[in-house]
């Protein structure tokens, strides 16, 4: 009887040392989990910043290539503007001198 007291008492503390050896590898492998985790959110953290500062940098280019498309724009309609208002400039210049004319006259 003393000797299956014994053997009980043995297997119970093998199982207990099994229970243990369980959980220490329990915990290394969430530990190990949360480790991987961090490297997953920092990657992906990452990656997401350098993908705002791409599409930043994408619509900067944008917008500046906009900018400039405008101010093309502005700059031959200033430049059709100033033509034709060039055009009517002997004209103009006739009128004045008549009247300057008209003025020494009097």
């Amino acid at each position: 009887m003393k000797k299956v007291v014994e053997m009980v008492l043995e297997e119970e503390e093998k199982a207990k040392r099994r229970i243990e050896e369980a959980e220490k590898k329990a915990k290394n492998i969430i530990n190990e989990a949360k480790k991987e985790k961090l490297k997953v959110i920092k990657k992906i953290i990452e990656e997401a910043k350098n993908l705002s500062l791409k599409k930043k940098e994408e619509m900067e280019k944008n917008l500046s290539s906009q900018r400039e498309e405008i101010l093309m724009k502005a700059k031959k309609e200033i430049e059709l503007l100033r033509k034709e208002k060039e055009k009517h400039i002997p004209e103009i210049a006739e009128k004045i001198f008549h009247k300057i004319i008209e003025m020494e006259e009097m």
